[in-house]
């Protein structure tokens, strides 16, 4: 999650695929922390401001785009670069501004401005580049979103890619890219994917989310009223769910599912994070427990929450600097609300 806020001391925010790591930009460089036990593991770039910072797994791979001595090029670099040996391994140079990374096993996606540029991870060779807003007639879009990090999403064990046809509806561009161990061409598609859309909702797209599996895709529109889940074989809506009961609109800032896919974490723009199942006994539209930042002092709006390794535990990480941890209430609690069992500070580094 990229963040603007001027005040802040921390640029973007990031777990990794698993949830078991978290990388921060700062305007001095990145920081790295396992979350269980909470350690800071790394840091470097120290005279760089970062912009974005994502970790590839539980690994020395981090992807880095920060400022340059060339201002032109600040958002244009991608580094690929190793915490262990503290070197670049890799540089790679665009035409447009970065707006997002994403990383699974196979591959490496680079969302650019109007494009998006995939590379085989093994090799770092680009293999396709696809146009995001193909939808859009006369020429590139002038209305672009300036910040499209939480846009689109990346299967971690399946090779699914998901994001917006265009800035005017919320369809989604659902990718099924050809895995590159296999010699078998996708079928309904060209030899390097297959391509559908899902007319997710009437307003632009937000956020997206898949499950650790990728069977399912949550989605979310700049309203931010309602969260869809949608079948990615079949392409038909299994659940809506209700993130506002009165319909107040508010900027999501992050979905993630729980491990097994079976609950969901939103965070947005409101004093409220919602947690929803989507499985099992306790399945409903509605959340079925609640983190309620006005109870706990915090106004700070930038954040983005995940399940920890306990599937009980929420982590929240805020861009003032504040790491939480949140314990759901028990099946048949009289309250939605999530206790805080820990804390730690991102600006710290001991």
């Amino acid at each position: 999650m990229q963040i603007h806020e001027p005040s802040s001391e921390l640029t973007f925010l990031s777990f990794n695929q698993t949830n078991n790591c978290l990388v921060a930009g700062t305007k001095h460089g990145y920081s790295l922390w396992r979350t269980n036990p909470f350690e800071h593991c790394a840091s470097g770039f120290n005279d760089h401001k970062i912009f974005i910072v994502e970790m590839f797994y539980s690994t020395s791979l981090i992807a880095i785009v920060c400022d340059s001595v060339d201002r032109d090029h600040d958002r244009k670099i991608l580094y690929l670069f190793n915490t262990k040996i503290e070197q670049v391994i890799c540089l790679l140079r665009f035409s447009e501004d970065i707006q997002a990374v994403r990383f699974n096993q196979q591959y490496l996606i680079v969302m650019l401005k109007t494009n998006i540029v995939i590379y085989t991870l093994e090799k770092i060779e680009a293999v396709c580049t696809l146009d995001i807003y193909f939808n859009r007639r006369g020429g590139i879009p002038t209305d672009v979103p300036a910040n499209q990090t939480g846009r689109i999403a990346l299967c971690p064990q399946r090779t699914l890619l998901a994001y917006p046809c265009d800035t005017t509806t919320g369809n989604i561009y659902l990718v099924t890219l050809r895995d590159v161990k296999s010699t078998e061409v996708v079928e309904g598609g060209d030899n390097y994917g297959s391509y559908k859309i899902i007319e997710a909702h009437d307003h632009p797209v937000a956020a997206l989310a898949f499950t650790n599996d990728g069977s399912w895709l949550a989605t979310a529109s700049t309203r931010g009223t309602t969260i869809r889940i949608w079948d990615t074989h079949s392409r038909q809506q299994i659940m809506e769910l209700k993130r506002s009961k009165i319909g107040k609109t508010a900027a999501v800032h992050s979905l993630s599912f729980s491990e097994d896919g079976s609950m969901l974490v939103v965070s947005s723009t409101s004093k409220t994070i919602h947690i929803f199942a989507v499985m099992g006994e306790r399945k409903s539209e509605k959340s079925i427990a609640c983190i309620y930042l006005d109870d706990e002092g915090i106004t700070e709006t930038y954040h983005i929450s995940a399940f920890n390794a306990d599937s009980n535990v929420i982590q929240v990480a805020f861009a003032d600097g504040n790491y939480l941890h949140y314990r759901l209430p028990p099946p048949g609690a009289s309250s939605r609300k999530c206790e805080r069992c820990l804390e730690h500070s991102l600006l710290d580094r001991r």
